[in-house]
């Protein structure tokens, strides 16, 4: 009995690694990525109420305006850190 709990415990603790060191990457993309938008986000409150506002500027506007932004960078962020939390308890579990 005790062999196949360490087999089924291995089996279960590859797969749950293999998913938490994604999740890490993601999560490291993903505030990078937010670090670029932020910087897109200052230069477009910079250049609110010009006159020489590009379309090109108008259309990224327009779009990040749509997205909510700051809405989505809450929710990925938690989401990422919830799914962590969970995969760690997976693996404290496992190997117990």
């Amino acid at each position: 009995m005790g062999a196949i709990a360490s087999g089924i415990a291995h089996e279960i603790k590859t797969p749950v690694q293999f998913v938490a060191d994604n999740t890490r990457y993601v999560s490291q993309a993903t505030r990078e990525v937010f670090q670029f938008v932020d910087v897109i986000q200052q230069m477009l409150d910079g250049t609110r109420g010009q006159a020489e506002i590009t379309g090109q500027m108008q259309v990224l506007d327009n779009t990040s305006r749509k997205m909510n932004l700051p809405g989505l960078q809450q929710e990925i962020t938690g989401a990422i850190g919830d799914s962590q939390e969970g995969l760690e308890r997976i693996a404290a579990i496992v190997a117990a």
